[in-house]
């Protein structure tokens, strides 16, 4: 997965590790956040023919929530 956004300026900020949730239930065994230098740039890997390969792997065998934030200037 990782090879498919680097090539937008993608890059793991989160990919697992120990979470402590306080508020709420936990959503899944693996939280993954990716950093991307724009919107245009998240937008551009998630339509490209890469990531669309994978994609299937990814929905077939997990439950998950797929989001895009605009981070804080």
């Amino acid at each position: 997965m990782e090879d498919t956004f680097k090539t937008f300026g993608g890059e793991f900020l989160v990919r697992g590790g120990n979470i402590s949730y306080i508020e709420r239930e936990k959503l899944g065994d693996l939280d993954v956040v990716v950093e991307f230098p724009d919107r245009a740039s998240a937008l551009a890997w998630e339509r490209s023919s890469e990531y669309q390969a994978i994609l299937p792997g990814r929905t077939k065998n997990a439950t998950t929530n797929f989001i895009i934030i605009d981070g804080v200037a």
